[in-house]
């Protein structure tokens, strides 16, 4: 099974919290091409103040987006069990 893109687990978040890209847009003052370029994947790494800013709205925790687009802290092998959590 293929991992998700950081796009693709923003866009499942937004549509499970039942909103709009457009109402994203505008909660998170960010632009909806900006927004639609992510989800899309058009944009791979997303700029990490935009991920903040909508990480509230979606309720996935900003560290996590971080460390999925290889800018969060590193995972040490003494801690197989976040790994773990990762891969899934």
């Amino acid at each position: 099974m293929q991992e998700k893109n950081i796009g693709e687990i923003i866009a499942e978040a937004r549509e499970k919290e039942h909103i709009s890209q457009r109402q994203l847009a505008n909660m998170a003052n960010i632009s909806n091409a900006q927004l639609s370029k992510t989800e899309s994947g058009e944009i791979p790494i997303p700029n990490p103040k935009m991920l903040r800013k909508i990480s509230r709205h979606i309720n996935i925790n900003y560290n996590d987006m971080m460390y999925k687009i290889d800018l969060g802290m590193g995972v040490s092998p003494l801690n197989p069990f976040i790994k773990d959590y990762y891969k899934k």
